[in-house]
């Protein structure tokens, strides 16, 4: 076997990539923001952290907790009893690190598999990303540290067979197995991980026509496997330890979310095989628009199949995944992509660019080899391109002129970007049997092919710079931060009022923030309108408190707190009073409930007793 090094001119660009990371990395570290956004995931994540030191037990809100799995949270929970301290301040400075240590990974990664030069631009136009600082210094998330352990595990398993001393190669299997645990464990997407490891497996003997398993396959083997058992264990865990506060509670699993016709929606209910599939290319082409996005810094780009930026970067991506994993060369990351991709297809939620960032390095490097491909194929057959190309514009622009135009600036040139290829294709198509190649031809197409290579380095140099002094203007954000505009800010002004009251149980929206900061028992506030359902709840688990916060910008689900609220009210109108009001949201407090609604009262009685 031919042994792929790097070339010499790439070593000074590993130290180039590696400083810049490394500057990037103390920056994010400085510029942490100073006031915690008390995010949902971010209060689940540090509070179960903080569990496992003191009680040892993987509980949330006095109960197991069965959606995260456990492996960032006890990372967080290492890190910070090494340390001493589990304040926001300490765990958000960690985030950056778990960053780096990814790009590191990655960018080695595909400077081995593909090519350094695309490796290089497409870690540091991913590193200077305002998405990226967003992420890592405002809210402790699982997404670097999955970013990370994916990275490495993939760059353990592809560097065995440069290894020829059998303790380097031991050393390498361990690394693999135990990371590709850990992606498994840090985040259930890491399925794709073994996913990715077996399908390159069977894909490399059926290429080879060799069945026997080399050394690099069957650690890969050994380490796929041992993440789907470290799954399993978990899942088992996970099914015996639900213990859901009340019957077909929402957002119970990932199962149950994913089978919901639209989560933000769950009064709908649940969705179809027809509806799970029709989500699959709308989320392509959104998820692509996030990546066009997290590469060209700044620009917002519309999430549908008119947009030229999303279209182009999912034509070639696909292109660059597909022509890797025929060729063998670099086929385990565009497994990996494939099956990456292929959860987040069917996914109902769609949370902007921060699932597509771990995947975003790796993206821009089979984008680059999708587009070498197309530029090659061009040269190569000149007419033929042109008549390939005749196709796709005609149905867009047709899509256009029957659906509707683009919102925003993006409208005009994309409609005129459309137009022109579909002309140039029809007379393409028309003069093929006229106009002969000239061998002179190509050879001009190939001198101007150089034109655009040289353009391509100034534009990566604008974008990059461009990321650089977004990042600098979040950093004065960050540094005076603003907590009254955080979008949570109700719910944390409404615990700092309840940790003063006198005790009982509270039903609440955002119950992973006002648990952790009040360490009360906390009862989710049911997203229904159905008004029996949310007093049941009340009478039997025992609640005195209920924080209703009001409507906001973009709501996450419907009905709305203060909808539920109202339909509350209206069907048991003596069964709160309101005992406090802060801004954007009130606190009541529930009468006797005997008093109040003897008949939900005997009704939610018998049901629990029964």
């Amino acid at each position: 076997m031919v042994i792929r090094t790097a070339p010499p001119a790439a070593f000074p660009l590993h130290r180039v990539v590696i400083l810049a990371i490394a500057v990037l990395c103390i920056f994010q570290i400085a510029t942490y923001q100073r006031a915690e956004n008390y995010g949902s995931d971010a209060s689940y994540y540090m509070q179960l952290a903080d569990n496992l030191i003191h009680t040892g037990s993987y509980e949330f809100n006095q109960r197991p907790h069965t959606v995260y799995p456990p492996g960032f949270s006890a990372t967080l929970a290492a890190a910070a009893y090494l340390a001493g301290s589990t304040d926001y301040s300490f765990l958000i400075r960690l985030m950056p690190v778990f960053w780096a240590l990814g790009l590191v990974a990655w960018y080695f990664l595909l400077a081995k598999e593909y090519d350094p030069r695309w490796a290089a631009t497409g870690c540091l136009l991913v590193a200077t990303s305002p998405a990226v600082y967003q992420m890592t210094t405002r809210s402790v998330m699982s997404d670097p540290l999955y970013f990370a352990v994916s990275g490495w595990a993939f760059l353990a398993a592809v560097r065995l067979d440069r290894s020829s001393a059998a303790w380097t190669r031991w050393l390498l299997a361990t690394v693999a197995a135990t990371m590709v645990v850990g992606a498994v464990m840090v985040r259930s997407v890491g399925l794709s991980v073994c996913a990715a490891m077996i399908a390159w497996i069977f894909s490399e003997a059926i290429r080879s026509r060799n069945l026997k398993l080399s050394y690099s396959r069957g650690a890969a083997l050994t380490a796929a496997l041992a993440g789907l058992a470290a799954f399993l264990v978990w899942a088992a865990w996970s099914r015996v330890n639900t213990v859901p506060d009340y019957p077909g509670q929402h957002m119970s699993s990932y199962l149950s979310q994913m089978m919901t016709k639209d989560p933000h929606k769950p009064e709908l209910g649940t969705a179809t095989v027809l509806d799970v599939a029709q989500r699959v290319p709308e989320n392509a082409v959104i998820h692509a628009a996030h990546l066009a996005s997290t590469y060209f810094h700044g620009v917002w780009v519309v999430p549908v199949w008119r947009s030229v930026l999303g279209v182009i970067v999912l034509l070639l991506v696909a292109t660059g995944i597909a022509a890797s994993i025929w060729s063998g060369d670099g086929a385990l990351a565009a497994w990996y992509m494939l099956g990456y991709a292929s959860l987040y297809l069917t996914w109902p939620f769609d949370e902007g660019q921060r699932f597509m960032l771990p995947a975003a390095p790796l993206g821009f490097a089979l984008l680059c080899r999708g587009a070498k491909i197309a530029a090659q194929f061009a040269m190569r057959q000149r007419v033929p391109a042109i008549k390939a190309v005749w196709v796709l514009p005609v149905c867009v622009v047709a899509a256009v002129a029957l659906i509707g135009r683009l919102p925003g600036a993006q409208a005009n040139p994309s409609l005129a970007f459309w137009l022109s290829v579909t002309i140039a294709g029809t007379l393409g198509l028309v003069a093929s049997g006229r106009v002969p190649v000239v061998e002179g031809d190509i050879h001009r197409l190939r001198a101007l092919s150089g034109i655009p290579s040289k353009m391509a380095v100034v534009v990566v140099a604008l974008l990059m710079s461009t990321g650089v002094y977004q990042q600098a203007v979040a950093a004065r954000e960050n540094l005076h931060p603003d907590p009254s505009g955080f979008r949570h800010a109700a719910s944390v002004d409404a615990a700092r009022w309840l940790r003063q009251a006198p005790p009982g149980n509270v039903m609440a929206g955002q119950l992973a923030v006002v648990h952790r900061l009040t360490m009360r028992p906390c009862i989710p506030f049911p997203i229904s309108s159905d008004s029996e359902l949310i007093a049941s709840l009340i009478h039997n688990r025992d609640v005195r408190y209920l924080v209703v916060c009001d409507r906001l910008p973009f709501e996450y689900f419907e009905p709305d707190e203060e909808t539920r609220l109202s339909s509350l009210q209206r069907a048991h109108p003596r069964l709160l009073r309101d005992i406090h009001r802060g801004p954007g949201y009130r606190i009541f407090q529930v009468t006797s409930t005997r008093d109040a609604a003897p008949d939900v009262y005997k009704r939610s009685r018998t049901a629990a007793d029964d």
